[in-house]
């Protein structure tokens, strides 16, 4: 199938580029980095530093290398590749056809599944800022990542609430389990608004994807694809309501049509 073949080259392809990465230098210049470095701490032992501040980030953006961001998005691209092709696996696609069948999560474990997701991204936070500092992406003098820890972790908190209120109200109103890539049925005249309403999410999740591919935040990268996931199912399972409540309508239709038919011939 393509897609598995897309996937395998997007990993073997990756890994290699992450491989080489990390083989490359991380500065152009090693000695006068170093250099550098020494006249920072005497600027600091001077206690003129901060006058000296702006001309060592010039510098040592002047000497950087394109090691990072090579590094961050082949492995981004690795971790989101990896994670796909486990789902095709995982759910038994082998061919265009099985996309048809592949089901989402029943209620429960749908809202449980997506908790568990989301709160792997406080410990992803600080795999994120730790991987960084041992990389030596911070310069000597920034020792302390607990600032920007700090700001994150209230942050998924807030997101955790919100993600539940969306989940627990969607999913309240779907049918699960569900087919994952459901169409609307025909006929259902908020079929297309519905449609629009889920594509513009999945399409903004797409973006903040990417950014988390570029920016090597390995384990968002992970989450966020779930979420994805939690999109299409959320929509399969309202979908499939729908699909329920039309298919009662139906055989309420006809039982009433049925009675009348009966009654006419009574007559």
């Amino acid at each position: 199938m393509l897609v598995k073949k897309v996937l395998v080259y997007l990993i073997v392809i990756s890994a290699a580029v992450l491989v080489y990465s990390l083989g490359m230098p991380t500065y152009t210049n090693d000695t006068y980095k170093q250099a550098l470095d020494d006249r920072g701490m005497k600027a600091m032992t001077n206690h003129t530093f901060k006058d000296f501040e702006p001309y060592y980030y010039k510098k040592l953006d002047d000497l950087r290398t394109n090691r990072p961001q090579l590094m961050d998005i082949s492995f981004g691209l690795l971790i989101a590749s990896v994670t796909i092709y486990c789902f095709t696996l995982s759910t038994k696609i082998r061919k265009y056809h099985n996309f048809k069948a592949v089901k989402t999560f029943d209620k429960g474990s749908l809202i449980f599944v997506s908790n568990i997701v989301w709160l792997l991204l406080i410990p992803g936070v600080y795999w994120h800022y730790l991987f960084r500092s041992g990389r030596g992406d911070y310069p000597w003098f920034v020792d302390d990542i607990s600032i920007p820890l700090g700001s994150k972790i209230p942050l998924i908190a807030i997101g955790w609430v919100l993600l539940n209120v969306f989940v627990i109200f969607f999913a309240s109103k779907g049918k699960f389990k569900a087919h994952l890539f459901s169409v609307q049925p025909p006929g259902y005249s908020k079929g297309l608004l519905w449609d629009v309403f889920w594509g513009t999410l999945i399409f903004i999740n797409t973006l903040i994807l990417v950014f988390f591919i570029a920016d090597g935040d390995h384990i968002s990268i992970v989450v966020d694809l779930y979420l994805t996931y939690l999109l299409l199912s959320l929509r399969a399972g309202i979908i499939h309501a729908i699909k329920v409540r039309f298919v009662k309508e139906a055989e309420l239709a006809a039982e009433n049509q049925s009675d009348k038919n009966a009654g006419s011939a009574a007559q």
